[in-house]
């Protein structure tokens, strides 16, 4: 019991530091990428892949966003803004996640959990998982995942990490 209570307080802190760290980095076009590195963490969710999709209905297209694997960066990302985001232009995953570019938007033609598992196979994410929640201007989010542990003890808690993703530029 006092594991998981040790976990969840980690998990919490952690979540509420991503606030101040994504302002401080305001800057960075890849702000999304640093976001999704930082839920992936061992000390956060402990997600072995995850890939970020954003669903424009008003341009009728579903775009990657960021992918991050097991290729992870050693160092801390946050302060590390240039190595980091060198690092990722390097990442073969990131790179098919963000070539993702189809038309058609997700907006009720099939289920999402039908476009979960084909977005998934198609980025080779093994027990995927995914999860999807409102982005601005009208848009949907969703993340697709490989867990490492039990995330499914802390759903509340992806949910609000996801939704920073939302608020992350979008290129």
């Amino acid at each position: 019991m006092k594991h998981e209570c040790n976990r969840h307080h980690r998990l919490l802190e952690r979540l509420t530091l991503l606030p101040q760290r994504m302002v401080t980095a305001h800057g960075v076009a890849n702000l999304a990428e640093f976001v999704l590195h930082e839920l992936c963490d061992d000390g956060c969710f402990e997600l072995r892949k995850a890939a970020f999709f954003v669903d424009n209905p008003d341009f009728d297209c579903l775009k990657g966003i960021a992918g991050i694997d097991n290729n992870r960066f050693a160092d801390s990302v946050w302060g590390n803004y240039d190595a980091f985001s060198n690092h990722m232009v390097q990442v073969p995953f990131n790179h098919q996640v963000r070539s993702v570019q189809r038309t058609g938007s997700l907006n009720g033609k099939n289920s999402w959990e039908n476009h979960a598992a084909a977005l998934a196979d198609s980025m080779a994410v093994e027990r995927h998982e995914w999860h999807v929640f409102p982005v601005k201007h009208g848009n949907t989010g969703i993340l697709i995942f490989e867990p490492a542990s039990s995330w499914r003890d802390y759903p509340d808690l992806l949910d609000r990490g996801a939704a920073l993703l939302a608020l992350c530029p979008i290129f």
